[in-house]
């Protein structure tokens, strides 16, 4: 029974199933912070978030850049023995986004796996964060290069450079996205808890 002036807002239960289960699940989410929207809404139930990390997820998701790949991360999240991932090596590289490439960071982790030295990966990261395509374009040859020495297929290069290229429309930094992700928690966690205050 705590009382409003109790509550320090820097240190909420990440974990509250309550949180998850009656506003992101149910749909509830009218004036919760970047969940608002029907699409917002839609996704938040399909993914039966169950924690912060599908609050942040879903927030990403809901970009031009990543949307097209919410469906599998739902599926994946669901469904696990039924991942199928364009190559094995990605279940362990995006384990947290279930087999999925979400993040601007995810991107840049398949540049380094693909022998990037750091100054080329910054020119990657440059591209996607202002959506340079004719950068990404460029990069494609010592891409393909370092994936072909790790014996990947002609058409898993292409299949995962379409995702990368897609990235570069519009995608989400992981921090951005904890970020809001956080603040979207903290109103859930109010609106739960103290819905005068919240509405307030």
């Amino acid at each position: 029974n705590l009382t409003w002036k109790d509550v320090d807002i820097n240190h909420l239960n990440l974990d509250d199933k309550k949180v998850f289960d009656e506003v992101y699940n149910s749909g509830n989410t009218i004036g919760i912070f970047q969940f608002e929207s029907q699409e917002a809404r839609t996704m938040s139930i399909n993914a039966h978030v169950d924690n912060i990390e599908d609050v942040i997820a879903v927030n990403a998701s809901n970009r031009p850049g990543t949307k097209d790949s919410f469906p599998d991360y739902c599926k994946n999240k669901l469904q696990p023995e039924g991942i199928q991932s364009i190559h094995p090596d990605l279940d362990e590289l995006f384990k947290k986004t279930h087999s999925i490439l979400l993040y601007q960071e995810d991107a840049l982790h398949l540049f380094a796996y693909a022998g990037f030295p750091e100054e080329k990966q910054d020119t990657a990261r440059r591209a996607i964060g202002k959506k340079k395509k004719d950068v990404m374009a460029s990069l494609y040859a010592e891409f393909k290069d370092g994936l072909n020495k790790k014996q990947w297929t002609e058409q898993q290069i292409e299949d995962v450079w379409a995702l990368i290229s897609k990235q570069a429309e519009y995608s989400f930094n992981r921090g951005h996205a904890v970020a809001y992700s956080l603040l979207s928690y903290l109103t859930a966690w109010l609106k739960v808890y103290y819905p005068v205050e919240f509405m307030t």
